[in-house]
Formats: structure tokens, C-alpha cells, sequence
């Protein structure tokens, strides 16, 4: 008889990720996607800001945006402590910044 915790904590193949049938959608891996395009957006803006303190906020939103996407990648696979550690990264860098001024102010 299978042990299906320890199936669970196996947590994959010899990669590190779990087997997944051709197509299958991944949504930490699809929601990674989506946190890098928002990134990519924010650098594209080229905002030119004479705030710093506006300035530094965006960077930290771009950081924990990324740090937030890496999570999810370690996540799949298989890499727990990594992904905490950037969760946790992302979450710090985030409570520091002001979401309405990007919002409102359109960068």
C-alpha cells in the first residue's frame, strides 16, 4: 500500500517538478508569467519622476513582483524554503509601498 504523504512530499520527478500531460496549465507557473509581464510593463513606462522616494517605491514594487514570480517557480518545483524566502522577500518589499500612487498618478 502506497504512502500518500510520502508521495506528496516526493513532490515530483528527478527535475524537481512535479509530471505534468502535454498542455496542462500550471497556475503558479502561468500567475509567475503574468508577474513578469507587469514588470516588464513598469520598465517600459520609462516614468521620469522627480520624487524619489516615488522612484524607490516603484523599484520595490518591480523587486517584490519578481521575487513574488520566483516564489511561485521555486514552488513548482519542489522548492519550498526558496519559495517562503521569496514570499516572504516580496511581502516585506510590498508593505512599504504606496499602490495608490502608481494607480492614480498612472506609472
Amino acid at each position: 500500500m502506497n504512502d500518500i504523504w510520502s508521495d506528496i512530499e516526493e513532490c515530483g520527478n528527478v527535475a524537481g517538478a512535479p509530471p505534468m500531460p502535454p498542455g496542462a496549465v500550471v497556475p503558479g507557473l502561468e500567475l509567475a508569467a503574468w508577474l513578469d509581464r507587469y514588470v516588464d510593463s513598469l520598465l517600459d513606462m520609462g516614468v521620469k519622476v522627480d520624487d524619489l522616494s516615488l522612484r524607490e517605491q516603484r523599484v520595490d514594487l518591480m523587486v517584490a513582483l519578481s521575487s513574488a514570480a520566483e516564489a511561485f517557480r521555486a514552488a513548482y518545483r519542489c522548492d519550498h524554503a526558496s519559495a517562503e524566502r521569496q514570499l516572504r522577500s516580496a511581502l516585506a518589499l510590498l508593505s512599504g509601498v504606496d499602490l495608490d500612487i502608481f494607480v492614480h498618478s498612472g506609472s
